[in-house]
């Protein structure tokens, strides 16, 4: 590693408090993902919890492949390797336990209300703040095999340095507080409370955490659009069911509930 790798891991080892989360930190000065990285490196059954991260990406992605725009010496862009011995099935409540801690942790760093917009997105003062994606390979009985949650954050990202595309809709915590994080450190304290949430969700998965949501959470009463498999439905969303699927209300019917558990928000 040169220099700047093994500072950057030494600080983060000195600040860490975890049992496993980030105890095996792989840093690199850019990659195209994370979460390509780390699903390369899962397949070799490295140890549970490693962490990957980069001062840069440039192919960060989100959700269904759409990019993340990934500056040097900003942010934080990481991934991390597990082997839960889940379902495929919840890998959308996983997520969303993921995101809920986030959004407390940061919200109560920040002094701001931070939201959860479903699945993976979290909002603040009405613009992105940051990104979940979580990606796993499946046995052929539905079980999870590896899993890889990747994490995009903007921390301290100026307002100018965000392409024009993107500056009426993102946002960083040090707009948001005026205050510039030491990355090191924000990241220790994250990957403790992930921690927590994770060994939490493996002991009594989603349920402690529904009422953690529901107040974070973003498009409840809102009318949206959503792509679906079926199609794009539109209707008002009435919060999340207790697998974590979204609740739609079809615009015209009332009576009529989806239960939507893998689709992409279009408009609200």
């Amino acid at each position: 590693m040169n220099n700047t790798q093994t500072d950057f891991v030494t600080q983060l080892e000195t600040a860490l408090k975890t049992r496993f989360l980030g105890r095996r930190a792989l840093y690199f000065p850019e990659l195209g993902s994370t979460n390509t990285s780390a699903l390369q490196l899962a397949k070799e059954k490295v140890g549970e919890g490693t962490l990957i991260i980069a001062d840069s990406q440039s192919a960060g992605r989100g959700q269904k492949d759409r990019q993340w725009y990934s500056p040097p010496g900003v942010n934080l862009y990481f991934s991390l390797i597990l082997y839960p011995d889940l379902p495929i099935t919840s890998l959308i409540s996983l997520t969303l336990c993921i995101g809920t801690t986030l959004a407390g942790h940061l919200g109560r760093l920040s002094g701001k209300k931070i939201y959860l917009k479903w699945p993976n997105d979290l909002y603040v003062q009405g613009k992105k703040l940051g990104g979940i994606l979580l990606e796993a390979a499946g046995s052929s009985c539905g079980k999870i095999q590896y899993l890889v949650a990747g994490i995009g954050l903007n921390i301290n990202q100026p307002a100018h340095q965000f392409p024009l595309a993107l500056q009426a809709n993102a946002t960083s915590l040090a707009i948001q507080t005026g205050h510039v994080f030491e990355r090191t450190v924000l990241l220790a304290q994250i990957l403790m409370e992930l921690e927590k949430t994770y060994c939490l969700y493996l002991e009594r998965g989603f349920s402690p955490f529904l009422s953690q949501f529901e107040p974070l959470d973003y498009l409840a009463g809102k009318t949206l659009q959503i792509k679906t498999a079926q199609g794009i439905l539109e209707g008002r969303a009435l919060g999340i069911n207790s697998d974590g699927a979204l609740l739609l209300q079809e615009a015209g019917n009332d009576h009529l509930l989806h239960k939507i558990v893998s689709g992409t928000i279009c408009s609200f």
